[in-house]
């Protein structure tokens, strides 16, 4: 707690100067040569010296603007409008004798009225667009070094747990999608994977908690888009990137990015190497009580876990430009991950008296070795000028796993006695194999103001998990029927969508779509001389609206309202649907459940933004059969299973400012309220949780001097209720320095994240019978990290790029266990 307070204290002095500024305002015009007002150019004021978006508006009809309570500061105009060269203004300084600029602009296409300057835009950490939030990761300098995963994991809004579950504002559920194409993979694959990739291959991360007709309907979270870094000018270009980052363990993230782009033709690729040493130190405890509520005993461990390993990730493109109307793309991305994991633990059993009964000691090894490969083929065609386009994707994604296991267990008792040994060793092989095809076609019609889009998509997906256990005595090996099966799983998923976006009178922008998707599904568990053979069928289908729509509240488009609705689905991630009974150790099993059914979400939004500065959102979500992680005890076994839970609800309200506080200094925060609602009495007895919560993120930017800057962030979130688990109270305080040199060309960052060390997980499992249980955990989280990065190349021409989109949501349901 003493922490917090730290924690807290820095919030509420970093944000004062928030509430003590000096403000001007600019006042002008955008004519045309010939003197004619211009209506409706678009007025973007820049923040110097660093050019990132402060706000923007339209103008009048008398082509007036104005840009009012702006802090003392320089800045800059850039003025767009159909048909004529953008322009940007001479530095404009708002201060003390000059709180009030007057600003006339002239376009022409040889207009010498506005000085052009040459502008080098940096983006602001956060922007919003009618159906999203853009998080632009290099806008954050603590970001250099960090992993995807551990970018995420800082993301405002957005919750990795500790088994890997990703959610967003508190709701699980999330679909992971890179460059608009689903991971297919869950919990710890996904975990992993993210956390082999370095922050420095991309650009920025989409949150879109209600995605419109054209994604697949999977995740009643919404759907996370990371997009990778793609160079779009003619040339050669490359970025190298090296990293090294000291916690308890050293540990490295570097990558090369590579970039040709040709009148005809363009390649890219990129290639990643890593070096994972994480550490967690974990304590579970369980106290078990008899049904007076009188104590029966307790169990206590403390893990001390370890894992290594080396990934390699790579990807490999090329776009072919056949004519000046089609496009032929194909692209590889795989990954390569060999882990090795030591868990060394110790547990004390005692009886009610606080009495020792036997000590249990594990050496348990995992050395998982994760492959991936993801491939598209994509053909893009252009009918006309005004961006009547068809598109079709064919994917084709593979996914193998091998995991060695190896668990042994030693019980002593008290007095070292007696002493009995036991040794179990796994053998768990996964494949998975995707194929999809999907097509889509766009038609704006510039007379009415709209687009049409229409699409079709099949993916087919077959699984084979297979679990293989034995029970080593005295060194002779027998298999252990009771924990080895097969399971088999296939679906198919048909879908068909229309989608319609435009405005109404240059005032209301819409957008509305309907999605259909048909599911087939078939999954069976082979049996042995034990465990009997089982199988299931099962078949669906679902419709899912999806509305967006935006007006300004005022002439001058300060004031801007957005409403949103969607329906979504969530559906098992394929191995939770594996009824295997898998150990984590000799106390703790992780079983799947066939019987999961997919889960329906309703989700509202409504938005008001003003100025681009400050941002407000409300949010409720409602789920039935909501897919939740549960826990059971039985017979001192702790059996952690996937369930259905009831009713979900959630109320939350964002907000973000976003501003300058002076021409050096910029902040950005983000504060999230909300009630969780979970209500269930069948996979979780008597389960009614109702907790509010809160989260806070701020960073705050300095500019040292040209080549200099500096920045400082942290977050907050108190505690928070998952359905059985209640999640503690966490925090971290982060900051960073930079120096650009060669040009600009290359940077050099030093950074230290979780300087407090403050980011220790914790909680508790509530509605167990007969027992208390929960977990600390302190994780190497208190890092220092030094990289640079240096880009290099040359331009000719710009190019399109086209991100082929033809799998839209299975990958991100793949696990392990």
């Amino acid at each position: 707690m003493k922490h917090l307070y730290i924690l807290t204290v820095f919030f509420l002095v970093i944000c004062l100067p928030l509430s003590a500024q000096q403000t001007g305002k600019i006042v002008g015009h955008v004519l045309s040569s010939d003197s004619t007002p211009l209506t409706k150019a678009t007025v973007r004021l820049l923040h110097i010296p660093d050019s990132s978006l402060v706000t923007g508006v339209l103008t009048q009809t008398n082509g007036s603007f104005v840009f009012e309570k702006l802090p003392f500061a320089s800045y800059l105009l850039e003025v767009r409008y159909i048909g004529y060269t953008t322009q940007y203004t001479t530095p404009i300084v708002i201060a003390d004798t000059q709180a009030v600029q007057q600003v006339r602009v002239v376009l022409d296409a040889s207009s010498s009225q506005t000085q052009p300057v040459t502008v080098t835009a940096t983006r602001t950490y956060i922007e919003r667009e009618i159906d999203r939030t853009v998080i632009n990761i290099d806008a954050l300098q603590a970001n250099t070094g960090r992993t995807l995963l551990e970018v995420l994991e800082q993301t405002p809004g957005v919750i990795v747990d500790k088994s890997g579950t990703i959610s967003m504002k508190g709701k699980p559920g999330i679909v992971v999608f890179i460059d608009d194409k689903p991971t297919y993979l869950a919990g710890t694959e996904l975990q992993s994977y993210l956390a082999s990739l370095p922050a420095t291959i991309a650009e920025q991360i989409e949150l879109i908690p209600n995605p419109p007709a054209m994604y697949d309907a999977a995740g009643n979270a919404g759907i996370i888009n990371i997009k990778l870094k793609r160079v779009t000018v003619g040339g050669f270009f490359g970025n190298a990137s090296v990293n090294y980052n000291q916690g308890r363990y050293a540990r490295s993230n570097n990558s090369l990015n590579l970039t040709l782009n040709k009148q005809d033709y363009s390649v890219f690729s990129n290639i990643g190497v890593g070096v994972v040493n994480s550490f967690q130190d974990l304590e579970i405890y369980r106290h078990y009580k008899n049904s007076d509520g009188t104590s029966n005993g307790s169990f206590v461990q403390n893990s001390i876990i370890r894992k290594t390993g080396t990934p390699l990730s790579a990807r490999l493109g090329a776009d072919w430009y056949a004519s000046s109307k089609s496009v032929i793309g194909l692209s590889c991305r795989g990954m390569l991950q060999p882990l090795h994991t030591t868990t060394n633990n110790i547990a004390d059993i005692t009886q009610a008296n606080g009495m020792l009964v036997n000590t249990v000691t594990a050496n348990n090894t995992n050395q998982p070795l994760f492959a991936n490969l993801f491939s598209n083929a994509n053909y893009r065609y252009s009918f006309d000028s005004t961006g009547t386009q068809l598109t079709c994707d064919a994917d084709y994604v593979w996914y193998k796993t091998t995991d060695n296991q190896r668990f042994i267990n030693t019980i002593t008792s008290p007095n070292q006695a007696t002493s009995i040994k036991d040794e179990l060793t796994g053998n768990l092989p996964i494949r998975i194999s995707i194929y999809a095809l999907k097509s889509d076609f766009i038609k704006p019609l510039p007379q009415h103001g709209i687009t049409i889009q229409c699409g079709v998509k099949s993916a087919y997906s077959t699984t084979d998990n297979t679990a293989q256990y034995s029970s080593v005595q005295n060194g002779v090996s027998t298999p252990n029927y009771a924990l080895s099966n097969q399971f088999l799983y296939n679906e198919l998923i048909s879908a068909g969508y229309a989608n319609i976006n435009g405005s109404i009178s240059n005032w209301l922008e819409f957008q509305v779509g309907f999605r259909v998707e048909h599911t087939n599904m078939q999954g069976k568990q082979t049996g042995n001389p034990v465990v009997p053979s089982s199988e299931f069928e099962r078949s669906y289908t679902n419709v899912f609206p999806t509305v967006f729509l935006q007006a300004p509240l005022d002439s001058s488009g300060s004031n801007i309202i957005n409403v949103s609705y969607s329906k979504r689905i969530d559906r098992p991630v394929y191995q939770e649907l594996n009824p295997f009974i898998s150990p984590l150790d000799k106390y703790t099993y992780y079983t799947g459940n066939p019987y999961l059914v997919p889960s329906i979400a309703h989700n509202i939004s409504v938005t008001h933004s003003w100025d681009n500065i400050l941002t407000n959102t409300f949010e409720y979500n409602t789920a039935n059969n909501g897919p939740q992680e549960t826990i059971e005890l039985k017979d001192s076994i702790y059996y952690s299973r996937p369930a259905n839970i009831t009713t979900y609800k959630q109320y939350s309200l964002q907000t973000v400012v976003g501003l300058p506080l002076n021409s050096w200094w910029r902040a950005n925060v983000v504060t999230e309220f909300g009630l969780m609602q979970y209500a269930d009495n069948s996979a979780v007895q008597n389960l009614d949780t109702q907790r509010w919560y809160a989260v806070a993120n701020i960073v705050q930017s300095f500019i040292l001097s040209d080549t200099w800057s500096a920045e400082v962030s942290g977050n907050i979130r108190s505690k928070l209720a998952l359905a059985q688990l209640l999640l503690g109270e966490v925090g971290q305080v982060n900051m960073s320095v930079q120096k650009t040199m060669f040009n600009g060309k290359g940077t050099l960052k030093f950074s230290v994240n979780d300087m407090f060390l403050t980011q220790k997980p914790f909680g508790t499992i509530n509605n167990l019978s007969n027992a208390n249980a929960g977990w600390n955990s302190i994780l190497d989280t208190r890092q220092a990290s030094l990289s640079f990065s240096y880009k290099f190349g040359s331009s000719n021409v710009k190019r399109d790029q086209y991100n082929g989109n033809g799998s839209e949501g299975e990958r991100q349901r793949v696990k392990q266990g």
